[in-house]
């Protein structure tokens, strides 16, 4: 006669039972639910699907860079009278940007304090150069309704969104912890001051409505052998972010020698911060990369003068020997 244990038989009914309820994973809450076009589902709720470069925080899409409420991360908020510059609380916003409801903003590519603190955009405009508009201007990339230049904007560095860290500025489309030499730090964008309309001579200086940057001062058009690019003055035969047309950026260790993307220099010419520049002609780096010469003088073999020397003419502030200069 063979016995049987009463709990054997309840830890089998259970097994069985487990057995049978057993019918795959647990349904996704988000199958059922269905959001608006702008929203996203997380855990069966539609929460809003915040743009590049924003973050949810408490149920609304900031940006870390400039609220003041969520400086830097969520929940971190700026005392009373400090603003939040570039992710940090400071007393006041760095060269270059404003105080919008302290916010340190670009006015010049913020959709929502274009040109002017609270001057929003319409639905389908972008911020270019302080004015909505349909499009931004050539050079110029959408990120979000802002127009941002992603070879120097901090907040959209080489591609939107890309934000470098506090203490890095973006150069040529990377996060670094300096500018290269011939270029200024302004709010932490490299930008070069002879031809930046945004930053004409220094930081901040903004030349006005029809006006370009030419040699660091706004005047009303470029002088010979300048192009127009987005309202700066460049020369097409060197800038390596407008090479050969406006717009056209060379790669990361190329450079722009004679309005070409190559590896190198030229032979007499100078790798000058990715630009191949002559530099006894050249009044920009005269002598030497960086040396600007004044206004109202030129460069003639390396050295700044008032007037060139025989057998050459200035050409923009440069002097030229029209007889052998391929770009004149």
């Amino acid at each position: 006669m063979r016995l049987h244990h009463p709990g054997i038989w309840i830890v089998g009914l259970l097994l069985s039972m487990s057995f049978l309820n057993c019918s795959g994973p647990p349904p996704n809450p988000c199958d059922s639910v269905t959001c608006k076009t702008d929203e996203t589902c997380q855990a069966g709720t539609c929460i809003p699907r915040c743009p590049t470069g924003q973050v949810l925080c408490d149920s609304q899409c900031v940006d870390p860079q400039l609220d003041a409420r969520h400086c830097g991360s969520c929940g971190k908020a700026c005392a009373s009278g400090e603003v939040c510059d570039q992710g940090r609380c400071k007393a006041s916003c760095s060269t270059g940007l404003t105080s919008c409801s302290d916010s340190c903003v670009d006015t010049n590519s913020s959709r929502a304090h274009c040109g002017a603190c609270s001057q929003v955009c319409n639905a389908g405009q972008v911020c270019s150069s302080g004015k909505c508009a349909l499009s931004c201007q050539t050079g110029l990339t959408d990120c979000s309704g802002n127009c941002a230049n992603t070879q120097t904007d901090r907040s959209n560095c080489g591609t939107c969104g890309n934000a470098c860290d506090a203490g890095f500025v973006c150069n040529a489309g990377k996060c670094v912890l300096s500018c290269q030499q011939g270029l200024n730090d302004c709010s932490g964008n490299c930008v070069d001051t002879q031809s930046d309309r945004r930053h004409c001579g220094a930081c901040g200086t903004t030349c006005g409505d029809g006006t370009v940057c030419n040699a660091g001062k706004c005047v009303t058009n470029c002088g010979p052998g300048l192009t127009d690019c987005n309202g700066s003055c460049v020369t097409l035969q060197s800038s390596r972010t407008n090479c050969g047309a406006c717009g056209n950026t060379c790669q990361p260790g190329f450079v722009c020698s004679h309005g070409a993307c190559e590896v190198s220099c030229q032979v007499n010419q100078t790798d000058c911060s990715g630009q191949c520049v002559n530099l006894l002609s050249d009044r920009h780096h005269c002598g030497a990369c960086g040396n600007v010469c004044a206004s109202g003088f030129v460069c003639s073999n390396g050295v700044c003068a008032v007037s060139c020397q025989q057998g050459q003419i200035p050409c923009n502030g440069h002097c030229v020997n029209t007889q052998t200069d391929l770009a004149h």
